[in-house]
């Protein structure tokens, strides 16, 4: 998988990203963002979405020649091996299908309505921010004409910076002040983990 870290962010872009960061352009930090990012482009939830749509096409035509050629029930000893490998035809369309079926499982469809940032962008940057020895949180500041309340913080700022560039629609303050609620809930379900950064 090749990842075009350089070709994400304008150096404008890059300042404002360094800047919710508190560091300079050029530092390390803001080159693993990029990478963070590249990587999530290169496997983004569209295009995930897209395969399993292809793996169930292909699914379907697997089912269907599986029924022309074993019209009765199925002998598992006659088409697979004592390792469980298949040997025939038959046997590599129900390897096949299996597969299908073990991805969908581990991608369930998405219900509701779409968060403005993936939660897949989301948390690794969150990570990221974490790892970095940066506290996870946000506030609220009220309007001074309206005194209704909005998010804010050097977390919000940093996914608002870091996320914009590269999302068709730029997400709000409030989606992520969610996405970080949605990360602080996730975290008291499992245990924290180290985030893992490539050497540059």
């Amino acid at each position: 998988m090749r990842i075009e870290a350089d070709l994400i962010y304008t150096g404008k872009q890059k300042v404002a990203i360094a800047e919710t960061l508190g560091i300079d352009a050029d530092h390390p930090d803001c080159r693993r963002v990029e990478w963070i990012v590249g990587e999530w482009r290169c496997n983004s939830e569209d295009e995930l979405r897209e395969d399993l749509a292809r793996n169930a096409k292909v699914a379907d035509l697997a089912g269907q020649l599986l029924n022309e050629l074993q019209p009765q029930e199925f002998d598992l000893e006659r088409h697979f091996d004592d390792r469980g490998a298949p040997m025939t035809l038959e046997g590599h369309l129900v390897t096949l299908l299996n597969w299908v079926e073990k991805i969908a499982d581990e991608n369930p469809s998405l219900k509701g309505r779409r968060p403005q940032i993936p939660s897949a962008l989301s948390t690794r940057l969150i990570e990221f921010w974490e790892n970095s020895g940066r506290r996870v949180g946000r506030s609220t500041k009220a309007d001074g004409q309206t005194d209704e309340q909005s998010s804010t913080g050097p977390l919000v700022r940093f996914l608002l910076a870091s996320c914009s560039p590269v999302l068709a629609v730029a997400p709000t303050a409030d989606a992520a002040a969610s996405a970080i609620r949605a990360y602080k809930a996730d975290m008291v379900k499992r245990p924290p983990k180290n985030g893992f950064f490539p050497p540059f």
